[in-house]
């Protein structure tokens, strides 16, 4: 992870940590997810692993938007393609190859 990090532009964690208030301000997913209008998927991870999706508030999104797709990946927390790579990528690549 650190690796990768070395290559993120430092205005992006900037933006997140020193401005984050500012950075999302205007941000409010009740009036953006509904206005969507491509497919989307929700990958959530475990609550109980650190995921920071709710089961709640996975399936108010569903209410929100028809073009959301969910899947929960039970055996990770908040980093989902580094906890369960293999699992996240039964579920992403159907997703995008059933657009080609």
């Amino acid at each position: 992870m650190m690796t990768n990090l070395t290559y993120m532009d430092p205005d992006v964690l900037t933006a997140m940590i020193d401005r984050f208030e500012d950075t999302y301000a205007g941000y409010k997913v009740d009036d953006l997810l509904p206005r969507i209008q491509c497919p989307m998927l929700l990958l959530q991870g475990n609550p109980k692993l650190g995921g920071v999706i709710s089961d709640k508030e996975a399936q108010k999104a569903l209410k929100m938007s028809p073009n959301l797709q969910h899947k929960k990946v039970k055996n990770a927390g908040h980093t989902l393609h580094l906890e369960d790579k293999e699992e996240v990528l039964a579920i992403v690549k159907p997703f995008i190859t059933s657009f080609q």
